[in-house]
């Protein structure tokens, strides 16, 4: 028994130097072009996608460059593959992250209580 293969897209938008994934949509194998918002996209299936099972072909589209090919590699490193297909692998690390004030709002109290006695030496001498 014989599974259809499964064209999916993924678009990433770069924040800094990481990609992070926007949308996966899947298309069809006779498709030329994906559309995603009001931008449409050339695929190109000569650019080795990455296949996580044999029955799923991924290719990776930057929202402002296009389709991503990765010449030096062959096709797609699969480490870095496995990271991004891992969608939320930063928000997990940083979700217990909470910012914490450098100010330390307890010292108000102190300085308010150290303003009071020290107009009320002064209005006494």
């Amino acid at each position: 028994m014989s599974r259809k293969v499964k064209y999916i897209a993924i678009f990433l938008d770069k924040i800094q130097s990481t990609y992070r994934i926007i949308k996966k949509k899947r298309f069809n194998a006779s498709d030329t072009k994906i559309n995603y918002k009001d931008n449409t996209y050339q695929i190109d299936k000569s650019i080795t996608g990455y296949s996580k099972k044999n029955n799923k072909i991924y290719f990776f589209f930057d929202i402002i460059t296009g389709q991503l090919s990765f010449y030096e590699v062959k096709g797609i490193n699969p480490k870095l593959a496995n990271l991004v297909l891992s969608s939320g692998i930063i928000e997990n690390i940083t979700s217990g992250l909470t910012k914490k004030s450098s100010f330390d709002y307890n010292m108000i109290i102190y300085m308010v209580i150290g303003g009071i006695i020290g107009f009320l030496i002064g209005f006494i001498f």
